[in-house]
């Protein structure tokens, strides 16, 4: 069940996982009773005069653990956490946006139902109608995929729910809020969708300073002990 491809040419770090995330993008075509083993050999791919030039100039850190938070070690297993619903956290809405295929391409993230790229699916020529600070969650297509929105933007109404969280977030709550809610997306699926009403109705076990209120401050200091966290401090 395993299929070894050896480069006929030298690649680079970057550009092995280029074309790892290029050939993973395939997959759907893919499934249990319709294998790749047959068809692999001629699967299309870019040419490697077709790598965007970012990939080559991209360069990892020597040291992954370099980029987390100074003097900070959290323990997950020993803080209280308590359930809460969707509802008590956050305001739960859709958006009012034209469809992608309405919109030119520009410069604005367009959020739709995929489980990639945090939901962008596409650079929009519009203003952004949503703001940034928000989790999307989608209602169909990839049920359940949970991202923290960090830049203003559009999304379809159809298969995309906004939570707004009734107390202002920033991105590391976000990040640790959403991939808590991502692992309830087991209970959902293309016919039982996570709908607006589902969705306040929904509980999460989050760290809680008391039986009313989320800890936010364990959660922020969580993702901020974490490798690579450094990036995240512009925002």
């Amino acid at each position: 069940h395993i299929k070894i491809l050896r480069p006929k040419y030298k690649l680079s770090k970057e550009q092995f996982l280029f074309y790892c995330t290029v050939i993973r993008k395939n997959k759907w075509k893919y499934s249990f009773g319709r294998q790749a083993n047959k068809t692999i050999n001629d699967l299309m791919i870019p040419d490697l005069n077709e790598i965007p030039g970012w990939v080559n100039k991209y360069t990892y850190p020597k040291n992954i653990n370099s980029n987390a938070e100074k003097n900070i070690n959290v323990n997950l297993e020993s803080e209280n956490w308590k359930y809460f619903y969707i509802s008590d956290l956050f305001k739960v809405s859709a958006s009012n946006d034209l469809l992608v295929k309405d919109y030119e391409e520009g410069q604005i993230p367009y959020v739709s139902s995929t489980a990639y790229n945090n939901g962008v699916v596409k650079f929009a020529d519009e203003k952004a109608s949503n703001k940034a600070g928000v989790l999307t969650v989608n209602r169909g297509g990839s049920v359940g995929e949970t991202f923290y929105q960090d830049k203003d933007y559009l999304a379809t109404p159809v298969d995309v729910r906004i939570l707004t969280p009734i107390k202002k977030i920033n991105i590391y709550i976000g990040l640790f809020i959403s991939t808590i809610l991502r692992r309830e997306k087991f209970r959902f699926n293309y016919s039982r969708k996570m709908g607006t009403g589902r969705l306040k109705e929904l509980r999460i076990k989050l760290p809680a300073q008391n039986t009313s209120e989320p800890d936010y401050e364990f959660m922020e200091n969580y993702i901020k002990s974490l490798p690579y966290s450094s990036s995240l401090k512009k925002y």
